[in-house]
């Protein structure tokens, strides 16, 4: 914390710009409310129908963020009997460089939604997202090396991090942590129902929920 607490002076407010956003890119992820979490939860399952729909033709169209998607989708539906088809779809679009198959896949591991927990698998998956540019992933990367989940602890490496994805990546969260480094590095959202993680995921959602 006393890292955080050092660095809190090299922040510099983010350019006029704002945020990064990428063509193909999960642009918001946020931790929100129980209400609200609630209240979108039951609009939600009212398009899951045309949003699975949507998913299975972009999928088959080699779209690989919508496969991605849908095997995240199966693990917060709850459908146990399509987990290890999930899981290896994820796989697959990780290894083919889909960023988001890389954070649901890391997202899954570490919470143990499609298979047993597995920290170091987690932390492996999240550093490929990053690497692609994930704002929210490389913020995950920052948290598991502050706690020492899945990889070895390095409080300052984790506090320079920070920096650079606020500066770097342009990411509202980091700077905040840097803005008030008392609070810490928020933990990754884990699951769209019990905590909260709303997705939303370029043209995608908002054709389905808009």
């Amino acid at each position: 914390m006393n890292a955080l607490r050092r660095l809190r002076f090299q922040w510099q407010p983010r350019p006029p710009n704002g945020r990064a956003h990428g063509r193909h890119r999960i642009i918001r992820v946020r931790c929100l409310g129980p209400r609200v979490v609630d209240k979108l939860w039951k609009r939600f399952l009212a398009r899951a129908v045309r949003l699975r729909s949507y998913l299975a033709k972009a999928c088959a169209a080699k779209y690989l963020p919508a496969c991605g998607l849908d095997a995240f989708l199966v693990g917060q539906l709850h459908e146990t009997a399509n987990y290890a088809a999930a899981r290896e779809q994820l796989i697959e679009g990780c290894r083919l460089s889909d960023s988001d198959s890389c954070d649901f896949l890391a997202r899954s591991e570490l919470e143990g939604t499609l298979a047993p927990k597995d920290e170091v698998a987690a932390a492996k998956h999240f550093w490929a997202a990053c690497s692609s540019g994930r704002a929210e992933s490389c913020m995950a990367v920052a948290y598991l090396e502050f706690k020492g989940i899945g990889t070895s602890r390095d409080v300052d490496r984790a506090a320079e991090f920070l920096v650079k994805i606020c500066l770097e990546l342009h990411y509202e969260p980091a700077c905040e942590v840097l803005r008030h480094p008392k609070r810490g590095i928020p933990a990754p959202c884990p699951r769209l129902r019990s905590s909260g993680l709303l997705v939303v995921s370029g043209n995608l959602f908002r054709r389905i929920l808009g």
